[in-house]
């Protein structure tokens, strides 16, 4: 709605619906093999404390099956005000969603470990406020947006190594609750008609609000941050990484670039382009491993 010349407002909504559904069959056997191997009897050291595997290992791991059906609406609005033809201010409301799913490649009786087969949907209300501006009698621009946005559930994948003793996988599980907020400073500059500079700036404060019992990383003793959990085993403890950084996003970014243009002669330019590119120290891990 262009409610005058400078100023206008834009609403819109997305509708989604999704319905899945997965059917695992998980077994010991031969390699390329669609059957399970017959059970194998256990040695009587392991059939009692502390392992207690009982008499025989069967090698039907679990067969489960599952359906989802999500509904979503996402709406969102956006204002824009033109107070001059160099400037446009705007700023803007909106939800997101992402579908949950479905875990495959576990070791575990998923029919009674419940957080193994299953991840839910993710949403986020996000939030940002912006300039663009045209300098210099329109040869420069610098865009400016500060951000927030708030996840319900994020999607997180984890190594877990819960599923059984000595092995790891990967998983996508939940975090209760994330937020990321920061700015975005971005800008270009041509300095005369053959060259051009450019350079951009990002900050980003993520961390989880919310997010408990997530796996402890191989070695975090009780002093680091692990909960014993209710068994000796290790696979039971876990690490409350609320308030603390989300994995892969980098607190600071930059990149600087520049541009010049040769003529050649015959209607032929020779464009060269530079560019540096900066990441500031992030966790590769979503159990913040420093190793």
């Amino acid at each position: 709605w262009n409610i005058t010349d400078a100023f206008s407002i834009t609403v819109d909504g997305r509708f989604t619906r999704e319905e899945k559904s997965a059917t695992q069959r998980a077994f010991y056997g031969l390699i390329y093999s669609d059957e399970p191997l017959p059970p194998v009897p256990v040695p009587p050291p392991f059939q009692g404390p502390p392992f207690n595997l009982g008499p025989v290992i069967n090698s039907l791991i679990h067969q489960i099956s599952a359906d989802r059906t999500e509904n979503n609406f996402s709406p969102g609005i956006t204002v824009q005000w033109r107070p001059s033809q160099e400037v446009m201010l705007y700023g803007s409301a909106r939800r997101g969603f992402k579908g949950g799913g479905f875990n495959f490649g576990n070791l575990d009786n998923q029919a009674t470990v419940p957080f193994t087969f299953q991840f839910e949907e993710e949403t986020v209300t996000a939030y940002e406020l912006g300039a663009k501006l045209r300098l210099a009698g329109g040869r420069a621009t610098l865009n400016l947006a500060l951000y927030r946005m708030n996840f319900s559930d994020l999607q997180v994948n984890t190594i877990d190594t819960r599923a059984l003793v000595g092995i790891a996988l990967q998983r996508t599980s939940n975090a209760a609750s994330a937020i990321s907020q920061g700015f975005e400073l971005e800008g270009t500059w041509n300095v005369t008609d053959r060259l051009r500079v450019g350079f951009g700036l990002g900050y980003n404060d993520a961390h989880y609000d919310r997010y408990p019992d997530v796996p402890c990383y191989t070695g975090q003793t009780v002093a680091l941050g692990c909960n014993p959990g209710p068994t000796p085993s290790p696979r039971d403890d876990v690490q409350d990484l609320s308030g603390k950084r989300i994995a892969n996003a980098p607190e600071w970014s930059g990149s600087a670039n520049i541009q010049y243009r040769w003529p050649l002669g015959g209607g032929y330019t020779l464009t060269t382009f530079g560019q540096a590119l900066f990441r500031d120290d992030y966790f590769t891990l979503t159990t913040l491993d420093p190793r």
